[in-house]
């Protein structure tokens, strides 16, 4: 899959969450043609490989999330996406974010292999995604 300039600005912004955000780790992403797939991982105080992992498709954002939580980091993530490519001039074909995001936490390490296969493997099989467009 090749990224739009769309795609490469989210896939730059994605990997500077956790510069950013030093309470968050980032494990398997991909960025599809109209969503983006991820693992999240939120810790108290320090980085870790354990903790809570979320996957996200799509976010949303709200001003009462509290700061360092999963809805606040996507929140900021999906404003600042927003806010660069308009400010690049990159327009849309379509609004860029849904309204909400979904969420999963990773229980343990089966699950997350299991959650990392399915992400990498989802753009061979974006054909036939009930997301697909041409």
């Amino acid at each position: 899959m090749t990224l739009t300039e769309l795609g490469t600005l989210v896939q730059e912004l994605w990997l500077r969450i956790p510069v950013l955000r030093t309470n968050t780790i980032l494990d398997a992403f991909v960025v599809m043609p109209n969503h983006l797939h991820g693992i999240i991982g939120i810790n108290g105080h320090h980085r870790s490989r354990k903790g809570a992992a979320s996957e996200m498709v799509g976010t949303s954002r709200s001003t009462t999330l509290p700061s360092g939580s999963l809805g606040a980091t996507v929140g900021q993530f999906k404003s600042a996406l927003t806010k660069q490519s308009r400010a690049l001039g990159i327009p849309p074909t379509t609004p860029i974010w849904q309204r909400n995001y979904y969420e999963h936490i990773i229980r343990n390490e089966s699950a997350l292999d299991d959650i990392r296969t399915y992400i990498l493997n989802n753009p061979a099989r974006w054909a036939d995604d009930d997301l697909f467009v041409e």
